[in-house]
């Protein structure tokens, strides 16, 4: 399954950083893809919501997101499982590393998608986690 990862230097402690990743609000606000957000559960080891997201591949198309959030805070590492409408998966794992008075944001992340969609949403993946990277340092570097 094809891959992808970042990091980002962040002006911040681990601790925001840590939370702010946690927080599927933020991830909402900030995710450039995301519509609508429902939260179904949320609880210190693992949080469920969907979202919506209206362009697909490009095209004016509505597609839900189910999306699994499994905070590890003492490692500080969070893992979101997140299932697409149309069949496409993303599991991504978030670790934050402090560095000096700041932190290093680390983000893997696993595609999978029906053969003839890999490669456009691989691609659209990456592009939407790098903003998502850019997003969260800009909001808490503020």
């Amino acid at each position: 399954m094809p891959t992808f990862a970042h990091s980002i230097d962040i002006d911040a402690s681990a601790d925001e950083v840590f939370a702010q990743i946690c927080d599927p609000q933020v991830h909402f606000e900030l995710h450039p893809l995301n519509q609508t957000l429902e939260v179904h559960s949320a609880g210190a080891t693992e949080t469920t919501f969907t979202t919506e997201r209206f362009y697909v591949m490009g095209l004016p198309l509505t597609m839900t997101v189910h999306a699994t959030m499994r905070p590890d805070a003492e490692a500080l590492e969070v893992v979101f499982d997140a299932k697409t409408s149309v069949g496409i998966g993303v599991v991504t794992r978030y670790r934050v590393e402090p560095n000096g008075s700041g932190s290093i944001l680390h983000e893997s992340a696993t595609v999978s998608a029906p053969p003839l969609m890999k490669a456009k949403s691989v691609k659209e993946a990456r592009a939407a986690h790098n903003a998502l990277l850019d997003a969260f340092k800009r909001r808490l570097e503020g």
